[in-house]
């Protein structure tokens, strides 16, 4: 595995169906939140965001989740090709595991076609190597349970390294 990053969202009420479980397209908002987090760590938003259309999604729900219930997500780099990436998805409700995908994407230029990947973005993607500063990403939970400040990213590095 490459890159990986681990989120925690509450899910909320918009979030749900008619039966206040999560909706099913929740997952991928959730993916897409972390997708970005990691790029914005990486140092390499400015240059993927814009340029990675999806190819292919693929999602498994292994169990409901409930309105208020806080999700864990975990985002990784599952590979990095010549023109596209593979990420793994896994949430959780505590340690319970509730859903799993795949997501790949292709790096594209300005009109669309696929373009590769340079050496830089594939260092940060598939070794957590930041841009610009090459040090090595380190994946700390980030957690946006409230807005009372108890939502604010953590401080302090986990022990996981994103290189795994």
């Amino acid at each position: 595995m490459g890159a990986s990053i681990t989120l925690e969202r509450r899910l909320e009420w918009p979030d749900t169906d008619a039966a206040v479980r999560w909706h099913h397209s929740t997952i991928w908002r959730y993916a897409e939140a972390a997708e970005a987090e990691l790029h914005r760590r990486l140092g390499i938003i400015d240059q993927t965001f814009g340029f990675t259309p999806r190819r292919r999604l693929e999602a498994e729900f292994h169990a409901v989740v409930q309105f208020d219930d806080v999700v864990t997500i975990v985002f990784e780099v599952a590979a990095v090709g010549r023109t596209s990436a593979t990420y793994d998805l896994t949430l959780s409700v505590g340690q319970r595991r509730v859903a799993t995908a795949t997501i790949v994407t292709v790096f594209t230029d300005d009109r669309g076609r696929p373009r590769p990947w340079s050496d830089a973005l594939v260092r940060a993607l598939r070794d957590g190597v930041v841009a610009d500063s090459g040090s090595t990403l380190t994946d700390r939970p980030v957690s946006q349970l409230d807005s009372q400040g108890a939502g604010a990213p953590d401080a302090t590095p986990d022990a996981n390294s994103a290189r795994t």
